[in-house]
């Protein structure tokens, strides 16, 4: 007869480990490189704006007399590295996140845990789920994901704000282009109507007052669509894809490792507070025998004695 060895309980720890090592590592099989998709959108970005656009842009810079297209590009510079800082965040987040469950699991202590670990997102989520965990039995993270989204959409807000203000300061420039042409206009027309010897001067100078202002009602729209409603926007799209990727990395991790463990112990802990309680005597009144009765004079007397008695 064949037997079936029996694990032992250090063999089955093992083989727990290295089954949820394993789960881990096709979490980490699914997991995005934030930066590293950043770069690469920066780049592509770049590459074609400098081939496309790039001569275009730098006649921009250096022909608009409003400096528009100046405050735009450092607008969009200073927009680019808090970009770029978001997406460092988020990669950050998101292998402290990974080393932090397998720690977490090699202790098999949350309290220890949450005592000796970095301070990350993923560390403050399982603070607030042992927190909830002492309070309700009941533990759900929903809550605290839907906040920790918010957290995180406030931190990468400013770069879609600095997208739209972009846009919006090209059509400001687009505007003040249209008024400085219709001065042209307007000399070219005082020029044209006074005749004289001054008409020729007058006719050119009108003129390049015309061009230069439609130069820069262009180019401020141009350089601000393409710097504001483009680059930024994309980049803006790939740090807020991973931030949600990160915060559904740590609610699976915790959903699947985290919450099942504080919810096994707070029953386990409510239920012997309960057969603690159910193991404590009742307290019961003392009756009233005749020896204890005391001399009454009042009736105000008496109920303090029933009071005394438990009556």
């Amino acid at each position: 007869m064949n037997f079936k060895p029996v694990e032992t309980s250090k063999q089955r720890a093992v083989t727990a480990t290295s089954s949820t090592t394993q789960s881990i590592g096709d979490f980490e099989s699914l997991k995005k490189k934030p930066l590293h998709e950043w770069i690469m959108a920066t780049s592509i970005i770049g590459i074609i704006a400098a081939v496309f656009c790039g001569r275009l842009i730098f006649d921009g810079i250096t022909s608009d007399t409003t400096g528009l297209c100046a405050i735009i590009l450092v607008v969009f510079v200073a927009a680019l590295v808090k970009s770029f800082f978001d997406a460092r965040f988020i990669a950050r987040e998101s292998n402290v996140a990974d080393k932090q469950i397998k720690k977490l699991i090699a202790l098999n202590d949350v309290n220890a845990f949450i005592k000796n670990a970095e301070k990350s997102l993923f560390r403050n989520h399982v603070y607030n789920l042992a927190q909830i965990g002492r309070r309700d039995l009941e533990v759900s993270q929903d809550n605290l994901i839907a906040l920790l989204q918010t957290k995180l959409n406030a931190k990468i807000q400013p770069v879609e704000i600095a997208s739209t203000l972009l846009t919006t300061i090209g059509l400001i420039g687009t505007i003040a282009g249209l008024i400085g042409s219709v001065s042209g206009l307007e000399v070219v027309v005082d020029s044209v109507g006074a005749g004289g010897e001054e008409e020729g001067g007058g006719l050119m100078e009108g003129l390049k007052e015309t061009l230069g202002g439609m130069g820069t009602a262009f180019y401020t729209t141009l350089i601000g669509a393409i710097l504001g409603g483009i680059a930024l926007r994309i980049l803006s799209s790939v740090v807020a894809s991973n931030s949600d990727f990160l915060v559904g990395h740590i609610a699976e991790l915790s959903e699947v490792y985290i919450v099942p463990s504080i919810r096994k112990t707070a029953k386990r802990k409510a239920e012997k507070k309960r057969r603690k309680a159910k193991r404590q005597p009742e307290t019961v009144s003392s009756p009233i025998s005749d020896e204890s009765l005391p001399e009454l004079t009042d009736v105000s007397d008496f109920d303090d004695f029933l009071q005394q008695h438990g009556e």
